[in-house]
């Protein structure tokens, strides 16, 4: 039969490792940075309130059962605090400060009256059982597809924990009535400290895949869009919109495009400094993520060009969108030294019915003629290619 102690000491090894582990990782990002440092702060305090409890009857009682017991409390409320920063779910944090200070007050009276040691560890237990629905909750809370292996490993893993923490508290309550220490070698001790050791093993593993799926997340974002204002850049647009195109001809579906451009953008910049210029742009990428569907794309084009591609949307649908877009840019309230910066766009929309032949570059070439013609009737208007002409009013062209 293992040792016991034994194993109270390689759980101290491994929670020592995933602590490191995670403090080598190298994360830009400082809230992520910020759960990786409280996650593996909160491994090194699992880590010595275990040494602590691992060495009852080495050193006097009250340190190891009652320091080593709220260390360890304190430990797995910083691993559950940690998984909830990283999967953005915020917390009230001070909640848990009591909760970890009345878990240890309850557990000193334990020891100070007594009371026999299966309470001791029905208690621990109940502290676990906690922490594992947080965790796996948590885990729950996010739809990132970069994460979702990593975050199902983690419930695995906390499931297991969760059972384990049951199993023991249970046995431990019923049928273990003359138990007087914590090392006792019985068959359920040895394979819940097994299973503890592979679970919190496995957690750091799913935690570090987690950080590594979010980084990779981080880097698709640098690759495919424009950190200014959060749309797509040009490379990834034009892909994604030839990919739109070629599933309209072949769907027989309806498709519009818009080119949009910031009115007097040079001016703007030249009045008020190009950081009011980018806070422009940035505030129009802001607009026009809110104003379409998931399914519309959205890019950078040129300088202070956009693009939307709208499927299944008729240019005379899509001018409602466009219409939109014109009217919340233009309300904008952006002041600088009391100076309020003049801020509209002219819009261009094309579109392409069933049947159409036309390219996505003939598309897009149609409705950049279309914006010309908006920047020619006076800026800050829309205009359709072909025989519709409407004003920013919606009234036909005369």
């Amino acid at each position: 039969m293992l040792d016991i102690r034994t194993m109270y000491f390689l759980l101290v090894m491994s929670s020592i490792l995933a602590g490191f582990c995670v403090f080598a990782m190298n994360m830009p990002n400082k809230e992520r940075r910020r759960s990786a440092i409280r996650w593996g702060a909160g491994n090194f305090m699992v880590a010595a309130g275990l040494l602590l409890v691992g060495l009852r009857g080495i050193i006097p009682l009250w340190p190891s059962a009652v320091l080593g017991n709220s260390v360890l409390c304190g430990g797995f409320a910083l691993l559950y605090l940690s998984f909830c920063m990283l999967m953005q779910k915020p917390q009230k944090e001070h909640h848990y400060l009591v909760a970890v200070i009345a878990y240890s007050i309850l557990f000193q009276l334990l020891v100070a009256f007594d009371v026999a040691v299966r309470h001791r560890i029905v208690l621990f237990s109940l502290m676990l059982i906690a922490v594992s629905i947080g965790i796996i909750n948590a885990a729950g809370t996010s739809q990132n597809p970069h994460t979702k292996n990593a975050r199902l490993l983690m419930q695995g893993f906390y499931i297991i924990v969760l059972v384990n923490a049951l199993s023991r508290g249970l046995y431990a309550e019923f049928f273990t009535d003359n138990a007087t220490s914590i090392f006792e070698p019985t068959a359920v001790q040895v394979l819940s400290f097994i299973s503890y050791y592979f679970a919190l093993i496995g957690a750091g593993i799913a935690y570090l895949l987690m950080q590594s799926g979010l980084a990779y997340n981080d880097l698709a974002a640098i690759t495919n869009n424009d950190l200014l204002t959060g749309v797509r850049n040009r490379r990834n647009f034009m892909e994604m919109a030839e990919r739109d195109w070629a599933l309209a001809q072949r769907m027989w579906r309806p498709l519009s495009v818009m080119v949009l451009d910031l009115d007097n953008f040079k001016k703007i910049n030249d009045d008020f400094g190009h950081q009011v210029g980018d806070e422009s742009l940035r505030r129009f990428g802001t607009i026009l993520n809110n104003s379409v569907r998931n399914v519309d794309l959205v890019g950078k084009y040129l300088g202070e060009e956009f693009c939307i591609v709208m499927t299944d949307t008729s240019p005379d649908i899509a001018r409602h969108s466009a219409e939109r877009i014109r009217r919340d840019f233009e309300a904008v309230e952006f002041f600088v030294e009391g100076r309020r910066v003049p801020l509209s766009v002219s819009i261009g929309i094309s579109g392409m019915a069933a049947g159409d032949t036309r390219s996505m570059q003939q598309l897009l070439r149609a409705a950049d003629n279309a914006l010309y013609a908006a920047k020619h009737a006076g800026r800050n208007c829309i205009r359709q290619e072909a025989a519709h002409l409407l004003d920013t009013a919606g009234a036909p062209l005369k």
